[in-house]
């Protein structure tokens, strides 16, 4: 019975792309149309691990060489533009948190990818700011780290990190700004649980890196003995 009214249901109510709403093919196990899938601007191949961008060598780029960050390795899924940027946008403020299997699913392929190099015991999520969760709803970071989780089958440890202070949103600020407005704003709430493990920083977006550099140095305050960051996308002009 339930297989017939699922029948029923995709016959009456096809399904359709979450961004452009274009039918999806039947059967499709996707949420994504093929045109929108091939627009998602991912990244493939070794990266700097400071700011993810292409590195033949897979060793830091010359941006980062003397770069001081409290992470080992960062990696984004992909560029924040196109089909991929539209996502972000589409989960953050317009509530489609469907599409939260799509991103946490580019976020397991990279792990995936390249599992020597993403050993971890657990995922953090970056702490959104209070009133901004509050208006939204929702974490994103948090949404992803669940997801991501669940793929994976690791633990997520929520509310390992927070924030001791509010701030203005880094969106319109340049790079010395941003590293101003975030310094000391995070903390580590559950250092029992944190001390001695390895840790996977999880957010959306990596713009500058100064959110996640903050947040990788209260980690290692913590007692953390290593801290890798994954996003689902950084700017394309992102360097050190």
């Amino acid at each position: 019975m339930k297989n017939l009214l699922e029948g029923a249901a995709s016959l009456l109510f096809p399904p359709r792309c979450g961004l452009c709403g274009r039918s999806l093919d039947r059967g499709a196990a996707g949420i994504l149309c093929q045109e929108c899938m091939a627009d998602l601007h991912l990244l493939h191949g070794p990266a700097c691990p400071v700011c993810g961008r292409p590195a033949a060598s897979g060793q830091r780029c010359g941006a980062c060489l003397n770069a001081r960050v409290s992470y080992e390795r960062f990696r984004p899924a992909g560029l924040y533009e196109g089909r991929l940027k539209d996502c972000i946008l589409a989960f953050k403020y317009e509530g489609r948190r469907s599409l939260v299997r799509l991103l946490g699913g580019l976020l397991s392929e990279v792990v995936a990818a390249s599992p020597d190099e993403w050993q971890f015991d657990c995922i953090v999520p970056v702490p959104l700011d209070r009133k901004r969760e509050h208006e939204r709803g929702f974490n994103q970071a948090a949404e992803l780290a669940r997801e991501l989780g669940r793929l994976l089958s690791r633990r997520v440890l929520e509310g390992g990190l927070r924030r001791v202070r509010q701030v203005p949103p880094q969106t319109r600020l340049g790079r010395e700004e941003r590293e101003k407005n975030v310094a000391g704003v995070f903390e580590a709430a559950r250092r029992r649980e944190l001390a001695g493990k390895r840790v996977l920083l999880v957010d959306d977006v990596f713009t500058s890196g100064a959110t996640v550099r903050e947040c990788a140095t209260a980690l290692s305050k913590a007692g953390v003995v290593g801290v890798l960051v994954l996003t689902v996308a950084r700017t394309p002009g992102t360097a050190r």
